[in-house]
């Protein structure tokens, strides 16, 4: 049973300071999610970023469609190598899903690189994304998306483990995601998203299993936690706040289109979960992560005017209070998000996301969407 009830500030502040930055822009390229992509930072200070992009005309209507990103996208890698500070210009292309989906799908080239990688190494990263089945399909309610993972255990130079696919067969869709937690034994536990087939109006957060090293891939189940009135309820970002205690954030959206974040509590490896309750009145895709003095931060974007990433620093260790929403952008449009954050070396804090410009907007051309970042402390 829960001992303290939830609390959180309804004040709205800037951060004591802050830069932003440009990670990776490119103005042929729609570039996307660094949730679905990753983001792992390193005892030297190297940072890396995980995001999809895709070659596009931006003055085509349609261009930004997430429907061909999914499908057709490639999954990127951009390092720093000074804690944040500058980007190497060039990326790293890990994955080319139309690729990987011709491969699985029409050529019959399943899941042949499977090599043990330990995830218990600080040099491991874990890429969880996902491909869809018809490259051609005009709506996501055609796709069916399966999940894909890889592994490297020397920051993504070499891939000896996947790209490993997989679908649960009840499951119309489902969308890896790299967030996870690793157990002390040394097995990871995944939280992707999903289409169940006999209820395809609704989205869940359900959980997967790595075991063996990443041998052994299983699906454990719908996370058994309140919806409310959540149509989708998505996107969940885990931390390790004990031995066996975990807190979870999660997007929730209702049928119209109302977007909240929901905070959830687990004490025993997340195999059950408690509600700890509603901490944003409008938020997004939110990112969980402990700093190194044992608070927590939340990072999550505003897709209702005035559109931005905003932030929030627990009062405690576990997640219960909460200091007041921090505006670190509100400079966007709608079409933004999907962030990831990291603390730095010298205490301040990096969050990463795509991000469209609104001074950018012209007739017959849509802003260029990029990946951006800002430095900052509470």
């Amino acid at each position: 049973m829960l001992k303290t009830k939830l609390w959180s500030s309804c004040e709205v502040v800037q951060p004591s300071k802050k830069q932003d930055l440009i990670i990776y822009r490119d103005d042929q390229y729609c570039s996307n999610w660094p949730m679905s992509g990753g983001m792992w930072r390193f005892a030297d200070g190297e940072i890396i970023v995980g995001f999809t992009r895709l070659k596009v005309d931006y003055r085509k209507p349609g261009s930004t469609n997430h429907l061909n990103l999914d499908t057709w996208g490639q999954l990127c890698l951009v390092r720093s190598r000074d804690d944040g500070k500058t980007w190497d210009k060039n990326v790293e292309v890990v994955v080319n899903k139309r690729d990987v989906a011709i491969d699985f799908f029409q050529e019959g080239k399943q899941n042949l690189n499977k090599n043990p990688v330990d995830f218990s190494s600080p040099e491991t990263i874990l890429v969880c994304n996902y491909v869809g089945e018809h490259l051609w399909a005009k709506t996501y309610g055609e796709v069916r998306f399966w999940s894909l993972i890889m592994a490297s255990p020397d920051r993504g130079k070499s891939w000896p483990l996947g790209p490993i696919i997989k679908k649960p067969g009840h499951l119309f869709s489902c969308w890896g995601l790299p967030n996870y937690i690793v157990r002390s034994n040394g097995s990871v536990l995944l939280f992707n998203d999903c289409v169940q087939d006999c209820d395809r109006n609704q989205m869940y957060i359900y959980a997967d299993i790595l075991e063996n090293n990443g041998l052994s891939w299983n699906y454990l189940g719908i996370l058994p936690i309140e919806r409310r009135d959540a149509r989708l309820l998505i996107h969940g970002s885990p931390v390790m706040i004990g031995e066996s205690s975990v807190v979870l954030a999660a997007r929730a959206q209702t049928p119209a289109n109302i977007v909240y974040i929901m905070l959830y509590r687990s004490d025993d490896y997340g195999r059950n979960w408690e509600t700890v309750g509603r901490v944003t009145d409008i938020g997004g895709t939110p990112f969980l992560f402990k700093m190194r003095d044992g608070r927590l931060v939340l990072t999550y974007e505003r897709r209702f005017p005035p559109c931005g990433i905003r932030a929030r620093v627990s009062e405690d260790t576990e997640g219960y209070r909460w200091g007041p929403e921090i505006v670190l952008r509100d400079d966007g449009e709608s079409d933004i998000g999907y962030n990831r954050s990291v603390q730095r070396g010298d205490g301040s804090i990096l969050t990463v996301y795509y991000f469209v410009n609104a001074y950018e907007r012209i007739a017959g051309r849509e802003p260029v969407r990029h990946i951006a970042g800002t430095i900052w402390e509470p």
